[in-house]
């Protein structure tokens, strides 16, 4: 997996093997930061860069609005059409508590941080 030409402003990337680990690098992800954009770069990891295997850091992130919930949505079926795994990490705060609301920690695969989720892998 080469990903020196993947460039984003919503993400950061590290990978651990065949694992990649992608950190959002927004406090907020609202529709008032171009979430499109976003969704754009989550959907080019999975369909032009080939990552099947993700975790998806969220420790930065301070707020989410249902539209980028939308977004980890799709993402995880996208990646799971392509028989790959979604596991998100580090969500904390209102994050954690929106999660938990909407049931949608029972949806995703959550791990407690990006070592566990890695973990998880093997």
């Amino acid at each position: 997996m080469s990903f020196e030409q993947f460039h984003s402003t919503f993400l950061t990337l590290e990978t651990s093997g065949p694992t990649l680990v992608a950190r959002i690098t927004r406090p907020r992800l609202s529709e008032e930061d171009n979430l499109e954009e976003m969704g754009q770069d989550l959907q080019s990891l999975i369909d032009h860069h080939q990552c099947r295997q993700l975790v998806l850091n969220l420790e930065t992130v301070q707020f989410i609005t249902s539209a980028a919930l939308g977004k980890l949505i799709t993402l995880h079926r996208r990646i799971h059409r392509k028989a790959g795994r979604l596991i998100l990490c580090h969500a904390q705060g209102s994050v954690a508590d929106v999660l938990q609301t909407t049931q949608l920690i029972n949806y995703f695969t959550v791990a407690p941080d990006a070592q566990q989720a890695l973990a998880m892998y093997v």
